[in-house]
Formats: structure tokens, sequence, C-alpha cells
């Protein structure tokens, strides 16, 4: 008997091994449900117009918890007062952000340590996206009552079909799939900014040295 391959066979194991280490996290993350005191925070930031940036999520907990992974969904909206119609949208991006050491799961991800790095969810209209994480020990990630830890850093962009403007605003919100603490607060507001350049360029900068250092020159010859 013969066998046929083709040049997606070491694809369709990847997607198969995705899938299976999907299917653990899941498990961790209904292992990890029974904790009802971990608190989800968006932090507001801004995005220059024309450019990209990223929104945090930060995790931590009311007392004492463990959690072991968690699945999640997170969703761009126009803030109330927006209604222009521009879209602001998720940049192609790794979530959750290893190798970063504040993220919850630093060193022991499933998705850094296999190398997998699970990929966003084909978003809708680049506004939706659905991601994973989870460890790879038996033992969970305990979280003492004050600390802070990083649970998401979402890519987003303004170069899209629809690109906002400067006074647009938008609302990030995250859906985790394990209960959260009744302090949680699960959307970030991203203001869009006019494009600024603070630093001088270098040119500009010598320009506007040479007069000075005439001066100074003419000064110390005269002397």
């Amino acid at each position: 008997m013969s066998t046929y391959s083709d040049g997606n066979d070491s694809g369709n194991v990847l997607m198969n091994l995705r899938s299976t280490v999907l299917a653990t996290l899941l498990l961790l993350v209904s292992a990890t449900a029974a904790e009802a005191g971990l608190i989800i925070k968006g932090v507001d930031t801004t995005i220059q117009q024309g450019g990209t940036g990223f929104v945090d999520f930060t995790i931590e907990s009311d007392s004492l918890d463990f959690i072991a992974g968690f699945g999640s969904s997170s969703a761009i909206l126009p803030a109330p007062t927006n209604t222009s119609g521009r879209r602001l949208e998720f940049a192609p991006t790794k979530v959750p952000p290893l190798g970063t050491t504040e993220y919850v799961f630093d060193g022991v991800s499933v998705n850094q340590v296999t190398g997998l790095e699970f990929m966003p969810a084909p978003p809708l209209l680049n506004t939706t996206i659905s991601f994973a994480d989870g460890v790879v020990t038996p033992v969970p990630v305990s979280l003492s009552a004050g600390t802070v830890k990083l649970f998401a850093r979402l890519q987003l962009t303004t170069l899209g079909p629809l690109a906002p403007v400067a006074g647009d605003a938008f609302d990030v919100r995250i859906t985790p799939f394990f209960p959260t603490a009744s302090g949680s607060d699960l959307t970030a507001r991203v203001e869009v900014v006019a494009f600024s350049n603070v630093i001088p360029e270098p040119a500009s900068a010598v320009v506007w040295a040479l007069p000075g250092v005439v001066s100074v020159f003419g000064r110390r010859r005269r002397r």
C-alpha cells in the first residue's frame, strides 16, 4: 500500500499539535475557574494617527489565587462619543507577550516553551481576536494580593481602510474565560492623537547651533 504525501503534511501536523495544546489549555482554564478572586484591568492609552501601538491588560488577586491557564477574547468598539464610523484595528501580533518578564506566565508558558506562539484567531473585520495560554508545569502560578502581572498586550493599528483620525476614541474590551472579581475593569480606552515629532531633526539642530558656535569662537579670537 502506497502512502501519498503532499506539502501540507507538516502544516497539518502543526495544526493538530496546536489543537491538542489548546484543548489542554481549556482544561486548565476549567481547573482555574474555581478561583474567583482574579482581577483584570485595562490600561488606558493613546495611539498616534497614522501609526501603531499597543494596549495592556493586567491581572492581580484580591487575596491569594492560582492560575494555570486561560482563554480570552477581545473586541474593539467605538467609544460612546465616537460616531465617525472609522475603525481602530488589531495588528498582526503574537499574544500574550512572550518573553516579557512582567507576563503572568513568563518562563512557564506553553506557547513560549513549545514555540507554538498562538496567533489570534482570524479576526472579524480585524476588530475581534481570541487567544489562550497556560503553564507547562503541573504547578500553577500563584498571585498574592498586591502583585500585578501582565495578562495581555494587544497590538493596535490606525492603518486600516477606515483609518481613525486624531480625536477618535475606542474601547478595547477583554472577556476572559474564567470568573473575575468585582474589582475588574475589563475595558481600556484608547484615544487617537495627532502625530508629533518632539525630537528635532539632527540637521536642523546643527543649523540652529551654528550661530552660537561662531559667536563663541569669535569672542575667543578677540581675547
